[in-house]
């Protein structure tokens, strides 16, 4: 087979992968790692969470902090192992309440919007702000990492991430687009890509494999 032809079939096969979300990314020799695709229905949110948490805080000692993006446009709320955010939380009330409801979300979901509000407001303050707080500000630990807290961090965004992968499932890139749509929300996924954050997806699928 010449190399152009092999060159083809390579791609042909590694863009047929990209709808189960199982291309890799090519090691220091550019080879591209395989492996068996599988069915939307065998993977779990649980594993998810675990490669989300690999993506957003793994090389962090204690991950019950705010994000240390400090010069995030407009300021960013994300907080906890998987970065979950003030904004996400709120659409997800105001769009879709009875999921909320029924998985009894609605109170730990008002605090985490008090703690977002409180991370904006002493957000890159600190000598400005009379009442700052620096558990506040980035890197901060903030006051939801109790025991109960963090239980309930759990739930909401495995929740949450449940009902993003059973929207992904129907695109034609299921864990791909899961990935785009928790990095970045699901309007902006539209256009952001793993161009945008390389690392990012690296790390989620080595999790996920591993």
């Amino acid at each position: 087979m010449g190399l152009w032809a092999d060159a083809k079939r390579r791609m042909k096969s590694i863009k047929k992968d990209i709808q189960y979300g199982d291309v890799l990314d090519p090691d220091e020799s550019g080879t591209y790692g395989r492996k068996a695709k599988r069915d939307v229905e065998d993977y779990s949110v649980d594993e998810f969470w675990d490669a989300f948490q690999k993506s957003e805080t793994g090389g962090i000692k204690d991950p019950w902090i705010r994000t240390m993006a400090k010069d995030a446009p407009g300021g960013s709320t994300a907080y906890g192992p998987v970065q979950l955010t003030k904004g996400l939380v709120t659409e997800y009330l105001k769009n879709n309440p009875k999921l909320m409801e029924d998985e009894g979300l609605i109170d730990f979901s008002m605090k985490f919007i008090d703690q977002g509000d409180e991370f904006l407001r002493h957000g890159n303050e600190e000598g400005k702000l009379e009442f700052y707080n620096p558990r506040y500000d980035y890197g901060g630990k903030g006051h939801l990492y109790g025991a109960q807290d963090q239980e309930d961090y759990s739930k909401l965004t495995k929740t949450i991430m449940g009902d993003l992968w059973e929207k992904s499932k129907k695109t034609d890139a299921p864990v791909e687009n899961l990935i785009k749509y928790w990095r970045w929300g699901q309007k902006d996924a539209k256009t952001l890509g793993r161009d945008a954050d390389p690392r990012y997806f690296k790390e989620f699928y080595k999790q996920l494999r591993d």
